[in-house]
């Protein structure tokens, strides 16, 4: 007499409803956000020359008028060591990103921008403006941290001792 129980030879290997590479017609925000990284992560995969990579990546930029996208064009150029083209990449950026946090994260580029320079007046310029502009949201607090590192304020006053 036989038992009925479930053993591995019962088991059938390959589930007909997994789909790894899922396939839509729909699209989301979240695909849209995607594109951007798609388009980068290709044109690092599909150009390994850094200079033919960069026009492609800033003809790409212009065309999808992508925030990310210009960050990635400012970081290249910045690695090539153009400071200024990343400066003007990373204010383009700014321009087109729409969220608060992401305007910040391209000022404090820039402030790096400008600490690098040995600008540290600039740097904090910036820093202030950004701390004025971005007072409601929880990132300003890397805004105020840099501001002590670059602009220390004068030690509290005390009552010489007779």
């Amino acid at each position: 007499m036989s038992i009925n129980v479930l053993s591995w030879q019962n088991i059938v290997i390959g589930d007909p409803l997994y789909r790894p590479f899922k396939t839509t017609t729909v699209r989301t925000n979240a695909m849209v956000k995607d594109r951007d990284y798609k388009l980068i992560r290709y044109a690092q995969s599909r150009f390994p020359d850094p200079e033919i990579r960069l026009a492609e990546l800033l003809k790409a930029a212009e065309r999808t008028k992508s925030g990310t996208v210009y960050e990635m064009v400012a970081f290249h150029t910045l690695e090539g060591g153009n400071n200024e083209q990343a400066a003007k990449g990373f204010r383009r950026a700014k321009e087109l990103f729409t969220d608060s946090a992401d305007k910040l994260r391209q000022d404090l580029h820039l402030v790096e921008l400008e600490r690098r320079r040995d600008k540290i007046p600039d740097a904090i310029k910036i820093l202030k403006q950004a701390k004025k502009v971005y007072k409601d949201i929880p990132e300003v607090k890397a805004v105020e941290g840099l501001l002590t590192i670059l602009d220390p304020p004068s030690p509290p006053l005390t009552k010489p001792k007779n």
